[in-house]
């Protein structure tokens, strides 16, 4: 998050949550000084607070799933999306017939690993990367410019020493 606060605001919250005036905090206070910062109404955008339903201040699945439809661009299926807010707030207190975020909720849902923009699935190597990095072909400039058929061309033929080889990478890439 970028999120421009003064400094007199930041200390004002901070000292809200330091009660005791010892200038540090525990990890309730540090909690408490987070959820403080990201409840702030600058932090959410309008879109998003559309969403919010301003009498409850809760966001509803029906809205939950305008919002993964209409902002996210997610399919959505309604059983599920119950289900992955359940999952979410694994809350017992909470199970009702249809499962609602509170805002805050909703600010820690967007900011967490439930709703990141990158598919981990795609992150796993399916390649062996054990052996050193001189053994790969690394795709970049030197390669596509000093390859053998560069290297055979009459021109390059004195090419015996890494300073020709650096000659050559610097002409032409």
């Amino acid at each position: 998050i970028n999120y421009k606060l003064s400094t007199s605001k930041l200390k004002e919250l901070f000292q809200l949550v330091d009660t005791k005036t010892l200038g540090e905090i525990g990890y309730d206070g540090f909690v408490h000084f987070y959820h403080s910062l990201m409840s702030s109404d600058k932090l959410l955008p309008e879109t998003l607070k559309s969403y919010i339903n301003d009498d409850s201040k809760i966001v509803t699945l029906r809205s939950f799933c305008n919002f993964l439809l209409t902002v996210q661009k997610e399919p959505i299926d309604d059983n599920l999306i119950s289900a992955k807010m359940r999952n979410f707030l694994q809350d017992a207190k909470r199970e009702t017939q249809e499962p609602y975020f509170t805002q805050q909720e909703f600010v820690d849902y967007l900011f967490s690993k439930d709703n990141q923009i990158l598919d981990v699935t795609k992150c796993e190597l399916n390649q062996d990367m054990t052996r050193p990095l001189n053994h790969y072909w690394i795709s970049s400039s030197h390669n596509t410019c000093v390859t053998t058929p560069t290297l055979q061309n009459t021109c390059f033929r004195r090419l015996n020493s890494k300073a020709s080889y650096l000659d050559v990478v610097f002409c032409f890439c």
